[in-house]
């Protein structure tokens, strides 16, 4: 069973929306938008119940002694 991304350590809430049930995926790089002379860099937008088979678990992994 895939896990939602809301459990994920890639999924960031959107901080502007406190109460939103979405965040944004940081998986990968931000894309790069070019809008007329000005760019800006975007993280995928996801909502907290989305799986995208990616899961990453927030718990540290652990070392070898």
């Amino acid at each position: 069973m895939m896990k939602p991304c809301a459990s994920c350590a890639f999924f960031k809430k959107d901080e502007a929306l406190p109460e939103a049930k979405s965040g944004f995926c940081h998986r990968y790089p931000p894309t790069v938008f070019l809008m007329e002379q000005d760019f800006r860099t975007l993280f995928p937008p996801v909502r907290d119940q989305f799986t995208c088979g990616e899961h990453r678990g927030a718990s540290k992994p652990r070392t070898r002694a």
